[in-house]
């Protein structure tokens, strides 16, 4: 959220247009997708910042989460990039 306002506050400086703030739902708590459209609104009334919601449903809870979770939050954040020329 911080890196966000900065970014947004600070984006005619280093020529940004708009920042994209991407939001992953690992999907690991209960609360998690609660938790990533509280973010989302939150970021919705930050001038310049589109905030992108994805969940991933297929981390398998075991003794790997984190790498798991990792490679997966990578991949997204790329696909994401491609998608968006960024």
């Amino acid at each position: 959220m911080a890196l966000c306002h900065f970014m947004a506050e600070n984006s005619q400086e280093i020529g940004l247009k708009e920042v994209h703030a991407v939001i992953i739902d690992h999907g690991l708590r209960d609360n998690s997708a609660k938790e990533a459209i509280t973010v989302q609104k939150a970021l919705e009334d930050v001038p310049k910042v589109r905030p992108f919601i994805y969940t991933i449903d297929n981390i398998k809870k075991d003794s790997r989460l984190q790498e798991q979770a990792r490679h997966k939050r990578y991949e997204i954040l790329k696909q994401h990039c491609q998608n968006n020329k960024i």
